[in-house]
């Protein structure tokens, strides 16, 4: 572990996101890249450095990113303790190695090191508070305890954490320059008469020896109050499940309370102290309390889950997926493309920590330890916290047929110590990480494990098409082809197909002959030409090499150059006929041509209630005109709108 000393805890962290620019790479890919840190104050702080690179041919890019440490600092000290330093047995040896480091992480031997043993200690004061009255409050204090120096050798410097007296310590590290180089806590509990007064919110300081335990384990709690006197330990959830009286004549003490069979999952220590009658802290609160969290027999209830899945597997075959478990249950076994994962930060689940999260406490509290002094209430309320203290239907009709998503669910399926088997079919189309995830629960039992699979064909086949054209359009479709044929060489040939729908055509010959080695890949350009059909238009790539080939398609939508519109014209004539001629090139596939002809000037209504029906704006003004127009218009005969599709239109409008 290793302590920040430029580390200002009164600032808050801030992040930064600096824009380097654009750089071309050079003939073998390489690019450098000016980070100027020397912008950035003295700090240690964590760099992320996050590069996009675009493919010169068809454009295709590809992201990674690459994590630093920078410090101003010529070295740094860290250290590696031997155990728990937040629970430490009063007189139980332990101790810390130190080693210090430079940039390169290479270990190196400092001379002349100070190191300085703190103890932090709880000191009551008497304040005056904002209404003229004085109280008593807890200040922490740093008293020096020892000093002495040190050399940190290469291979690290040995030292023995002093464990005589219980309390709250700090182990500093300075340099010659008085320059803080680490800093480390560690707390020693045990029963003693150290001072830990907490008099302004009446906490006691509590702390468990473990985290986590086992039915029928006796828990060891370590309490440190503002006095001595008598405390009630009880271990409770949505109900009291145990409880331990104790008496203490000094005020840090290690006190123990057994953890009933039947219990399980989270819960909570509640620690109750009172002041002793004879007591001379007379001027600090008479009750003190402290609650502490825990968790019991979480393992008693994990599912033991075994997948078994091949680590590759080709694109377009059955992927055998092998499940069994330790114990009858129900599982549900599901795979989902690792790129759609990272989009949406999906974890697997985890269904015994959400089964054993942490529960509210359940259990209230009443006292009348008050009475004892009298003032006790108003310096509970004067202590309170609070104040100011502290458009659907503009979608493209002619959009592209696209792959689905690749995901894979079983269902809901039988799974006992009997191995078995489900199989999952993977599209043809897919090359990538196949995340294999499991969760499964029993009666008595819940767990979920994951695994992976690599998808990947003898050949991997990345077009570069665009996503939408119109008729007419001509436009270059760039394609990399990834040779993963083993034993196909350094000059292997491989031969690119390409086929399209009706939607395209080919300007140029529809095979190339490509030389790729093994393991690399190789970009190829085509041109097309888009026909005067509609729809989504279709390019099927295939790379195939003695027998051996891989398809790939790519997909794209072509629509008309201008978007959907409506023509409302109108005229008179007063005998024979009219022509009204329409001068816009317009595709039959959402073409509509009505006319009307009224004696009244009541049909130009029509073509307007047209206009109005399908306006591609959802601006209030128009919605409010569409709606008045069917409104006023709904009982006209001549009009030809039935009442009951004009309440439906004002219905939705409203």
């Amino acid at each position: 572990t290793f302590f920040d000393p430029l580390f200002d805890e009164n600032k808050t962290r801030q992040e930064q996101t600096v824009d380097l620019g654009e750089t071309k790479t050079d003939s073998e890919g390489h690019a450098d890249f000016d980070l100027q840190l020397e912008r950035f104050a003295d700090a240690t702080y964590a760099m992320r450095f996050i590069a996009e690179g675009f493919e010169g041919e068809g454009g295709r890019s590809v992201m990674g990113d690459v994590g630093a440490l920078v410090s101003a600092l010529p070295y740094v000290i860290g250290y590696k303790a031997d155990g728990d330093l937040r629970y430490i047995d009063m007189k139980k040896p332990r101790a810390v190695d130190l080693v210090a480091v430079d940039p390169q992480l290479n270990r190196i031997a400092i001379e002349n090191v100070t190191l300085n043993l703190i103890v932090q200690e709880y000191v009551s004061v008497l304040k005056k508070q904002e209404n003229g009255n004085y109280a008593y409050e807890s200040v922490l204090k740093e008293r020096p305890v020892k000093s002495e120096k040190i050399s940190v050798a290469a291979s690290g410097y040995h030292y023995a954490l002093p464990t005589d007296e219980p309390g709250n310590y700090v182990l500093e590290l300075r340099d010659d320059q008085n320059r803080a180089l680490s800093k480390l806590r560690f707390s020693v509990v045990g029963q003693a008469a150290m001072a830990g007064a907490l008099e302004k919110n009446a906490e006691l300081e509590i702390k468990l020896n473990a985290k986590e335990y086992r039915a029928g384990d006796e828990i060891a709690v370590s309490v440190t109050a503002p006095y001595s006197g008598y405390g009630l330990i009880t271990i409770e959830r949505e109900k009291v499940y145990g409880f331990s009286w104790f008496q203490t004549t000094t005020p840090s003490s290690i006190q123990h309370i057994r953890l009933p069979q039947e219990f399980e999952g989270s819960g909570y220590i509640n620690v109750a102290f009172v002041r002793a009658l004879d007591s001379k802290e007379i001027f600090v609160s008479p009750l003190s309390y402290g609650v502490v969290p825990f968790t019991a027999n979480i393992e008693k209830r994990r599912l033991k889950i075994d997948l078994q899945a091949a680590a590759k597997a080709k694109p377009g075959e059955p992927l055998h997926i092998g499940y069994k478990t330790d114990r009858p249950s129900k599982i549900v076994i599901f795979a989902v493309d690792q790129g759609i994962l990272q989009v949406t930060d999906y974890k697997t689940p985890n269904p015994l920590a959400y089964l054993f999260r942490k529960c509210a406490l359940g259990v209230e509290t009443a006292q009348i330890v008050d009475l004892i002094i009298p003032e006790f209430s108003l310096l509970r309320s004067l202590s309170a916290f609070g104040g100011d203290g502290e458009g659907a239907q503009r979608l493209n009709p002619f959009k592209r047929i696209t792959e689905k998503p690749v995901v894979f669910w079983s269902g809901i399926i039988d799974a006992d110590a009997t191995a078995r088997e489900v199989v999952y079919d993977v599209p043809d189309f897919f090359d990538g990480t196949l995340k294999i995830m499991a969760v499964g629960v029993s009666n008595e039992t819940a767990g979920s494990t994951e695994r992976e699979a690599l998808i990947r064909g003898p050949f991997v086949i990345t077009p570069s098409v665009p996503v939408l054209t119109a008729p007419g359009d001509e436009f270059e479709a760039g394609v990399t082809v990834a040779n993963n044929v083993e034993g196909s060489g350094a000059d292997a040939e491989i031969e690119l197909r390409v086929e399209t729908s009706a939607q395209l055509s080919i300007l140029g010959a529809s095979t190339q002959k490509l030389r790729i080695a093994e393991g690399r890949e190789q970009s190829a350009k085509m041109r097309f030409h888009v026909n005067d059909t509609l729809g989504s238009g279709e390019i099927k790539f295939v790379a195939s090499r003695n027998g051996i080939e891989t398809r790939r398609r790519a997909t794209l939508s072509v629509r008309p150059p201008v978007p959907y519109a409506t023509d409302v014209r109108s005229g008179n004539f007063k005998k024979g006929n009219a022509d009204v001629p329409i001068t816009r090139e317009i595709y039959s596939e959402f073409a509509k041509r009505e006319a009307a002809v009224a004696a009244v000037p009541l049909g130009l209504a029509h073509g307007l209630y047209a206009f109005l029906k399908d306006f591609p704006h959802g601006c209030s003004e128009q919605l409010t005109s569409g709606a008045f127009c069917r409104l006023l218009l709904s009982d006209e005969a001549d009009f030809g709108l039935s009442r009951a599709e004009a309440n439906a239109r004002i219905e939705k409008t409203f």
